[in-house]
């Protein structure tokens, strides 16, 4: 049965590779769900939310052939969706012309996901800016999008113990910003 999986797997990444249509439709449906979640959360609203959505698949596409097989294929799509949120924060925090004060969107969240409220979001907006960007990874990746630290450590291509130890200073210089 793993054999057959495996090879199911890999012909579903050859598939991705070699830009196939229905590889990349069912790669979007099995993930742009999860990123429109964090689009929202992160963003502030559906526009954004959609834009960083779309510019995650445009950056994969443009860069599977970078992808080694040394991970999942959806360990590769996580860290490409990563860096492109954290800059997208970055980029926020550094014009804030882009920012609104338009309240989070949270018409769209599964069942059971816990909405931000205002003065979460407010927390975050402020608070955020504060970590590094491998900090702001970790965090994200633990606390929002509920990961294991096998997992993060894997999307992050660093060690889970460090993982550990980039989320514990993360936790520690969020406790600081809030004495501020």
């Amino acid at each position: 049965m793993n054999d057959k999986r495996s090879a199911s797997d890999q012909e579903f990444v050859n598939g991705v590779r070699q830009r196939d249509e229905k590889s990349w439709e069912d790669l979007y449906y099995s993930f742009a769900p999860r990123l429109q979640r964090r689009g929202r959360r992160f963003l502030r609203t559906s526009d954004r939310a959609d834009d960083y959505v779309q510019n995650v698949f445009l950056r994969a596409w443009a860069t599977i052939d970078t992808f080694r097989g040394d991970s999942s294929i959806h360990t590769w799509l996580y860290r490409v969706a990563n860096n492109l949120l954290i800059d997208e924060i970055r980029h926020s925090d550094r014009h804030p012309q882009h920012r609104t004060d338009e309240p989070v969107d949270t018409s769209l969240h599964e069942v059971g996901t816990a909405d931000t409220s205002p003065v979460v979001q407010i927390l975050l907006d402020q608070l955020l800016p504060l970590l590094k960007p491998k900090e702001l990874e970790v965090l994200i990746l633990r606390v929002f999008d509920e990961l294991t630290w096998t997992e993060i450590a894997e999307i992050t291509d660093t060690p889970e113990t460090t993982c550990r130890d980039i989320y514990a200073r993360s936790l520690k210089t969020l406790r600081e910003g809030l004495s501020r």
